[in-house]
C-alpha cells in the first residue's frame, strides 16, 4: 500500500482486497486491515506530495513528451490552487488517480495542512470501501461457496462502476484541456 501510493508500480488495491477478504472470512482482524492499510497509504500518498513538491516541477517542465505549454502549466496550476485540497479527496477514490494524487499535490503546492486533511479523510474513505468489498466478499464465499456468480456479479458491478467513473473522468479532463488550448 505504502509503495503503490508512493507512485511505485505494486498491486496495492489487490492486497486490500485480499486482506479484507481474509477479515471476512475470520483469518484477519478487519480493524487491523483498516489500521495498517489507512497508515500505509497516507504515509505512502504523503511521501509522494514531498517528492512532487522538490523534485516534480523540474522534471515535468523538462519533459517534451508531455507538451505542456506555459498556457497549459499555468491553467493546471490554478486548478490546483482553487480545488488542490478537495481535488486530493476525490482523487484518491478514483484507482488510476490515487497512486500519484500526491505527488500532484507536491508539484502544484496545495497547501501542506489542507492536503494532509484531504489525504487523510480520502484515504480512509479508499481504505475502508476496498476492505469492505473484500470483506464481503469473504463472507459471501464463507457462506456459500458454491455461489461464485454471485461473486462475479458484484465484481462486474464494481467495475463497470469504475469504468463509468473512468468515462466521466476522461470527459472532464479532455473538456479541461480542450479549454486550455483555447485560452477560455
Amino acid at each position: 500500500m505504502f509503495l503503490n501510493n508512493c507512485c511505485i508500480p505494486s498491486p496495492g488495491d489487490k492486497a486490500l482486497l485480499v486482506a479484507g477478504f481474509l477479515a471476512g472470512k475470520g483469518a484477519l482482524s478487519g480493524w487491523a486491515v483498516l489500521a495498517v492499510g489507512t497508515g500505509a497509504s497516507f504515509l505512502g500518498c504523503a511521501s509522494a506530495y514531498a517528492l512532487g513538491l522538490f523534485f516534480g516541477r523540474p522534471i515535468l517542465l523538462h519533459a517534451k513528451w508531455l507538451k505542456l505549454t506555459p498556457e497549459r502549466f499555468a491553467r493546471m496550476e490554478g486548478f490546483f490552487k482553487r480545488y488542490g485540497a478537495k481535488s486530493v479527496f476525490f482523487a484518491r477514490l478514483v484507482a488510476l488517480l490515487h497512486p500519484v494524487t500526491g505527488l500532484l499535490a507536491g508539484i502544484w503546492k496545495t497547501p501542506w495542512g489542507s492536503f494532509l486533511w484531504f489525504n487523510f479523510l480520502g484515504t480512509l474513505t479508499y481504505v475502508t470501501c476496498y476492505t469492505l468489498t473484500g470483506r464481503f466478499l469473504g463472507r459471501v464465499w464463507e457462506q456459500n461457496p458454491d455461489h461464485g456468480w454471485i461473486i462475479a456479479l458484484y465484481l462486474g458491478l464494481v467495475l463497470a462502476t469504475y469504468l463509468l467513473m473512468g468515462f466521466y473522468l476522461r470527459r472532464t479532463l479532455r473538456a479541461f484541456f480542450a479549454e486550455a488550448k483555447t485560452g477560455v
